[in-house]
C-alpha cells in the first residue's frame, strides 16, 4: 500500500482553504472601508472645530476657515484660502484614495469661514464624506450656524 495524497484529496484540500479564506476577507474588507471611512470624518470633523477654536481666540490676530476639494480638506488663516505666499500656516489633510468628499454651503462655494470672538459661520451646510467603490456608504457632517459640527 502506498502512503501519501491523491491529487483528489489535495484540490478538497484547497478549496476548502479558499472558502475559508473568502469567508475571512470579505468581512475584513468592509471593516477597513468602515474604519477609513470613519477615520476620514473624524479627521475633517477636528479640522473644522480647531478652525472655530483658533478664530474665537483670535490666534494670530485673524480668522480661519476651511477650503474643501474632493480628496482634502484645508485649515486656512485668513481672509482667502490660499493668500500668497503663507501656505505654511496650512493645515492639510489629505483623503486616502478610497475616499471622496463633497461640501454643500450656503452661498455656494468651496470654502467655510467663521467669525471671530463667536465662531458662528454663515458657510454653514454639510460635508459628505463617503467611499468612492460604494457611494451608499458614507458620513455626513453637519456644520451649523453656530459653527458646531455633528454627524448625520
Amino acid at each position: 500500500m502506498k502512503s501519501g495524497f491523491s491529487l483528489l484529496e489535495i484540490l478538497v484540500v484547497i478549496g476548502i482553504i479558499a472558502l475559508i479564506s473568502t469567508i475571512v476577507i470579505i468581512p475584513f474588507s468592509q471593516f477597513r472601508d468602515r474604519q477609513t471611512l470613519d477615520g476620514a470624518a473624524e479627521e475633517v470633523s477636528s479640522l473644522i472645530a480647531m478652525a472655530r477654536s483658533k478664530t474665537m481666540s483670535s490666534e494670530g490676530d485673524t480668522r480661519y476657515g476651511i477650503h474643501f476639494t474632493s480628496s482634502s480638506a484645508t485649515l486656512f488663516q485668513g481672509a482667502t484660502a490660499f493668500p500668497g505666499d503663507d501656505e505654511s500656516a496650512n493645515i492639510v489633510i489629505n483623503l486616502s484614495p478610497m475616499i471622496s468628499m463633497s461640501s454643500t454651503l450656503s452661498g455656494g462655494g468651496a470654502d467655510m469661514f467663521f467669525q471671530r470672538l463667536t465662531g458662528d459661520t454663515v458657510q454653514n451646510g454639510t460635508v459628505v464624506i463617503s467611499l468612492v467603490a460604494d457611494n451608499n456608504q458614507k458620513r455626513t457632517l453637519v456644520v451649523e450656524t453656530t459653527g458646531n459640527v455633528s454627524f448625520q
